[in-house]
């Protein structure tokens, strides 16, 4: 009869098998120290398999065959045990775990005889070939390893980097944060700490500021046999907060004249308010419409008449009291002032300036005739002390006052009662 392997010799077969792949990234030699191992084990597949098919009358050759077995059994305990404290910083991985079928907190702990060393040298193998920014440190906060990546991070040499705080390189803005979570950690030893994920500016030592999403783990004493270790894993997100604030800047910004748009315009509006009445402070809303603007469209054509707005955009954002106003377009030939603690005065004042420039405008440069002019009315309310009780309340007062303007006869300023 063949014999027939039972399910927990198949494993300990796996498992030698695992920790063989496993382990040549590492130590090539443990290949032969495994052979051994593994022709132990097939010791104890051939006795176990004489004990379990043998009549229950041969009790002799029983108690034989079940010492071997256990002997055999023992001996390939004693050498998983050693490979694996040799590949001990391997064994954190999930799929591994899984596919062993090992209990994590059995494996690479206090008891597996691994030297503090050799575990080092196994983590720093496995974190310089790690396609991640990848640094440790221990428990005071001082770099123990870090590879190329996060070395171009921090922006130093590897080597110059060791024996450094990694919290010095920490904007100050964050640096507080972590340190409190820190404190934390170590007035309460034996607690899991994990720090992240959470986005963080780093200071370079090449006088650069990065932003990455970082996340801290750490490695209990009872994994690495010593002291306490801290991982840290860096995502430069400089590139992303570049392409997010591209397109944050396009989403509030008109196309063709590059002032804010309609949907800023309602934001900055509605904060300003909001600011404003909380403050009791004033502050003025200029609307402005650009008059006979169809007839120019259609005189002159599309193209010129977008040129035409562009050229009013220039001059509204020249006139700007000062830099927490803006300009934008509320919709086709609209634009609007959002003027934040300006009162009546300074907002007539605007208004009149907004006026005299638009009336000298020149289109020669668009191929039109000297005389070709254009001109806006304009509509202004004033929040002050809580006059209005609403944001849109204050929109409508100041569209009420342009569209007074335009039926008085347009190129006119017009203040709301």
């Amino acid at each position: 009869m063949i014999d027939t392997p039972t399910k927990n010799q198949r494993h300990n077969l796996d498992v030698v098998e695992l920790i063989r792949s496993w382990s040549n990234a590492v130590n090539p030699d443990l290949n032969t120290t495994l052979s051994s191992g593994s022709k132990k084990a097939n010791v104890t597949l051939s006795s176990q398999t004489t004990v379990n098919n043998a009549d229950a009358g041969t009790g002799a050759n029983s108690k034989v065959n079940i010492e071997a077995s256990q002997s055999a059994g023992n001996g390939i305990s004693s050498q998983l045990e050693t490979e694996r404290s040799n590949v001990a910083p391997l064994h954190g991985d999930k799929n591994f775990r899984q596919q062993a079928d090992i209990d994590p907190d059995s494996v690479a702990g206090n008891n597996s005889g691994a030297d503090d060393s050799d575990f080092m040298q196994a983590l720093s193998t496995v974190i310089a070939y790690v396609a991640e920014a990848i640094f440790v440190v221990n428990d005071e906060g001082i770099i123990e390893m870090v590879n190329p990546l996060a070395a171009k991070i921090f922006g130093d040499a590897q080597q110059a980097l060791i024996g450094q705080s990694w919290c010095a390189f920490l904007a100050e803005g964050y640096r507080d944060d972590y340190l409190a979570k820190y404190i934390g950690w170590k007035n309460s030893r034996g607690k899991t700490f994990y720090y992240g994920p959470q986005e963080v500016v780093i200071d370079s030592a090449g006088d650069q500021q990065v932003d990455v999403d970082l996340t801290l783990s750490c490695i209990p004493q009872t994994r690495t046999g010593a002291r306490p270790l801290f991982i840290g894993v860096m995502h430069d997100l400089s590139h992303h907060k570049s392409a997010y604030q591209k397109l944050q800047l396009q989403a509030c910004t008109d196309a063709l004249t590059g002032l804010a748009n309609r949907h800023a315009f309602d934001d900055v509006l509605q904060r300003c308010w909001t600011q404003t009445t909380g403050d009791l402070q004033s502050m003025s809303l200029v609307m402005i419409d650009v008059d006979y603007f169809k007839l120019f469209n259609d005189r002159f054509g599309h193209i010129n008449g977008d040129r035409c707005l562009k050229l009013i955009a220039e001059q509204l954002k020249a006139v700007l009291p000062n830099e927490q106003c803006i300009a934008a377009r509320y919709g086709g030939e609209e634009f609007a002032l959002i003027l934040p603690g300006c009162n009546q005065l300074v907002a007539e004042l605007t208004a009149k300036k907004v006026q005299h420039a638009i009336n000298n405008l020149a289109f020669t440069e668009l191929g039109l005739h000297p005389s070709v002019r254009v001109s806006v009315s304009q509509g202004i309310a004033v929040e002050k002390m809580g006059e209005y009780p609403s944001a849109i309340a204050l929109l409508c007062a100041a569209d009420t006052a342009l569209y007074r303007a335009k039926s008085d006869g347009r190129n006119r300023i017009n203040t709301s009662a």
